[in-house]
């Protein structure tokens, strides 16, 4: 067994809604996803319940969801351990990724309208949390762990990073994949209840045994592993179950 860990003290988690119909502005809104949001409430639920603190993502827009991410990411402190779950449809751009909400004008798709992967690295190399584990929840959201990959690899190239920082990047699809309505968000919970992802006397799981284990389930289920991770520095266990 490695070394133990002291586990995440708190999370955040967000699924993106969007209503059916036309957007106010005409432009016919993005299809619903509604088995991503229930199975993201499921995965609230189990991390509410075996995690010290939840930072509420309250409202819909984008800009309010980013901005209050930042500010989470900007006062955490180095004996933080942090979760970041984020859900919706994802776009990628050049060599981002946008997560886009409702509220996303479909022909202006940047940093200021949707939640930029470019961005959230930033962020990521400034916060002084000791570790973080993200998880984007998106259509070619391997774009997103490569964009926050080059992003913190960029930074660190002109920073020493601090001793122990480790952020590890769970994504529901590989690059230039889908990702079917629900089917990670619906996995991830499934995963989080078995023994899959634990090693022998573990009080935590690991993050690579994690994403292993649920790429091993869903390519049984459905042929196709979806799940990717990139881990920037060390990995690290992160999450508690029992």
């Amino acid at each position: 067994m490695a070394e133990p860990s002291a586990g995440a003290t708190a999370f955040a988690i967000h699924a993106f809604t969007y209503p059916v119909g036309d957007r106010s502005d005409g432009h016919p809104g993005p299809r619903p996803l509604p088995h991503t949001a229930a199975a993201v409430a499921t995965i609230r639920d189990v991390l509410a319940e075996h995690l010290p603190s939840e930072h509420r993502l309250d409202g819909n827009s984008t800009a309010q969801i980013a901005g209050q991410i930042e500010r989470w990411l900007r006062s955490a402190g180095p004996d933080d351990h942090l979760i970041l779950y984020l859900a919706g449809h994802g776009e990628a751009h050049g060599d981002d990724h946008f997560i886009v909400g409702a509220d996303t004008d479909p022909n202006w798709v940047t940093p200021t309208t949707a939640v930029s992967a470019d961005t959230l690295s930033m962020w990521l190399a400034r916060t002084k949390a000791n570790r973080v584990l993200v998880i984007i929840d998106s259509c070619y959201s391997g774009e997103a762990g490569a964009a926050i990959t080059a992003g913190l690899d960029a930074y660190f190239r002109r920073h020493n990073p601090r001793p122990g920082f480790a952020v590890q990047v769970l994504t529901s699809a590989m690059p230039g994949e889908r990702s079917p309505d629900g089917l990670f968000a619906e996995t991830f919970h499934r995963v989080l209840h078995s023994e899959a992802a634990w090693g022998p006397g573990d009080a935590f799981i690991h993050t690579q045994l994690f994403v292993d284990a649920i790429g091993d389930t869903l390519e049984a289920d459905h042929g196709d592993r979806f799940a990717n991770s990139v881990q920037i520095r060390s990995g690290h266990r992160f999450t508690p179950t029992h």
